[in-house]
């Protein structure tokens, strides 16, 4: 009998924490955890802001970038029912496109609202930000 040393198989699991200075939070769920490049994504969104989410005004948008730039292009999804500053929302966003990933990137999660204004397009009314890296060995 050999001597071994029983594997565990550790998933990776996409962690998103709010976005610094944005005071609305969002609690992200994203299937499959982590987004697989070039497959589509379905994004499940919840909180509770401080601010009225508007149906058909008011927008979930999901964007990736690494250290130097966005990768591939923003998506966005209307929000189809409204809900008052303070109370508890969840909206589900399917089949979001994933761009070619690198090895490691970033996804950001935004309930905004669009104002075109320029330099700041969009009025922020919660994020929330997760950086994916590739699993490492623990051995070396």
């Amino acid at each position: 009998m050999t001597n071994a040393v029983q594997y565990q198989f550790r998933k990776r699991k996409t962690e998103f924490n709010p976005c610094p200075g944005i005071k609305g939070v969002i609690d992200v769920t994203v299937a499959p955890d982590p987004p697989i490049s070039e497959q589509p994504a379905t994004y499940t969104v919840s909180g509770t802001l401080s601010d009225d989410i508007t149906a058909g005004r008011t927008v979930v948008g999901i964007g990736y970038g690494d250290l130097e730039r966005t990768i591939g292009e923003l998506y966005f999804q209307s929000f189809t029912e409204s809900y008052k500053a303070g109370e508890p929302f969840t909206i589900t966003v399917k089949d979001a496109p994933t761009p070619r990933l690198p090895e490691a990137f970033s996804i950001e999660i935004g309930v905004v609202v669009p104002i075109w204004v320029p330099g700041q397009p969009y009025e922020i009314y919660g994020c929330a930000i997760a950086a994916v890296y590739p699993p490492k060995c623990l051995y070396q």
